[in-house]
């Protein structure tokens, strides 16, 4: 099992940041299967790899450590994936809302 906690008890930045840059990898995944990771040509949407795992780490920025790490890298994947193509469908101007059923 990865470096969780330490012996204080709270949850490490380096732990943290293994988290956020393996959910970039999988996020970039599964969009590279989806053929949606590049952009079109000329297009500057593209995201890189190093761009994911800083827009990962922004997006989470204030989630504290103890409930990020938990979550683990696949949950924390999955949900980027589904508020980004949400938020791919939102009309300009338009609120969305992504309704589930709980688990």
């Amino acid at each position: 099992m990865p470096e969780r906690v330490n012996e204080a008890g709270e949850f490490s930045d380096k732990a943290r940041k293994a988290v956020i840059t393996e959910a970039a990898a999988q996020w970039e995944a599964t969009l590279r299967k989806a053929e949606l990771w590049q952009a079109a040509p000329g297009d500057a949407a593209a995201l890189t790899s190093e761009e994911a795992v800083a827009f990962l780490d922004a997006y989470f920025r204030l989630v504290a450590t103890e409930d990020l790490i938990p979550a683990g890298a696949d949950r924390i994947a999955r949900t980027v994936a589904s508020h980004a193509t949400l938020g791919a469908t939102r009309p300009q101007g338009r609120a969305v809302v992504g309704v589930r059923e709980a688990a």
